[in-house]
């Protein structure tokens, strides 16, 4: 998480760290003394191979409450009904992690906004709230802006995220053929095309190649520029996606994966650079397009799950 800008997000809200709770509350909450021993060195033991001992305590405290409260989580979050409930003498609300048991928070907020009118105060704050202070940190912005330097520019590019290994959804696979028949009325002849994809095989966006398009992925950038990030600091592997997300925000236009959250986000960057035109569209490079088809597009407007669309961005 540290990809946020904390200082943004501690401007309106305050966040500390678990350490930090722990040492906190310790005596308020009688919170065991291992737990605030190990969470002092940044080592939490593991139980079982899955959860921390702090899990499972906090699953046993009178003190909190777990919401959801167990697999039947659907109910839960129905912000439709009355608000949850919770004992004013709770201390703690915590939202477990727990795979197996059905406790997992996969799930666009667009989907958790949607049931509120427009206007209505919790969907207006949220929406400011997400756009002005959980945003990502400086240095992602840096990186991507190197990236974007070197595809010549801001709408100098367009993008495509093509999601091929681990995404669950299967249906939405398709060769590179079907994508760039699909994209090609759309883009220019020989247009730099930058791809933020996790496909491995060698020369598997050939027939991209071989239409014309100069085609870009970030590994190959970072090969050719040894020393893009230098001045940095230390960009781990596990940055790159979020950097991706800001490289494909500054494309011409941008192609998504149906049901990616990858996807989903940078549409909703988009959005809030782009506003309400046609660079804000929700494309997929599973769809096929022509320029008639595109141009009645509405703005904003998508079409599959995790909707990043005009509700999450329109002011």
């Amino acid at each position: 998480s540290d990809y946020y800008n904390f200082e943004v997000l501690n401007s309106e809200i305050e966040i500390i760290s678990t350490r930090d709770f722990l040492q906190r509350e310790q005596k308020r909450i009688e919170i065991p003394e291992h737990l605030v021993r190990e969470a002092s060195v940044e080592f939490v033991r593991k139980s079982n191979g899955a959860h921390t001992d702090y899990f499972y305590w906090l699953r046993g405290s009178k003190d909190v409450k777990m919401w959801p409260s167990g697999p039947s989580y659907a109910e839960d979050f129905d912000v439709s009904q009355e608000p949850a409930k919770i004992h004013e003498e709770t201390l703690i609300l915590h939202f477990p992690m727990h795979v197996r048991e059905g406790l997992r928070y996969l799930g666009g907020i667009p989907g958790l906004l949607r049931p509120f009118p427009f206007d209505h105060p919790v969907s207006v704050y949220s929406r400011k709230f997400i756009r002005y202070h959980l945003v990502y940190a400086d240095f992602i912005w840096k990186a991507a802006s190197r990236v974007i330097d070197v595809l010549g520019g801001p709408n100098a590019f367009v993008a495509a995220h093509v999601r091929r290994n681990d995404l669950q959804y299967k249906n939405v696979f398709i060769g590179a053929e079907g994508s760039i028949e699909n994209m090609q009325e759309l883009l220019q002849p020989k247009e730099t095309m930058y791809l933020a994809t996790d496909e491995t095989a060698p020369g598997f966006f050939e027939p991209f190649k071989k239409r014309g398009f100069k085609v870009f992925t970030l590994q190959d950038i970072k090969k050719s520029n040894k020393h893009l990030w230098e001045d940095l600091g230390d960009i781990k592997p596990k940055y790159e996606g979020m950097i991706e997300q800001a490289v494909c925000s500054a494309a011409r236009l941008f192609f998504g994966t149906p049901s990616s959250t990858f996807s989903s986000y940078t549409f909703r960057l988009r959005g809030y650079i782009h506003g309400l035109g046609p660079q804000s569209s929700c494309l997929y490079h599973t769809k096929k397009y022509t320029k008639e088809k595109f141009e009645n597009t509405e703005p904003g407007s998508c079409t599959t799950s995790f909707k990043d669309d005009v509700l999450m961005w329109k002011p």
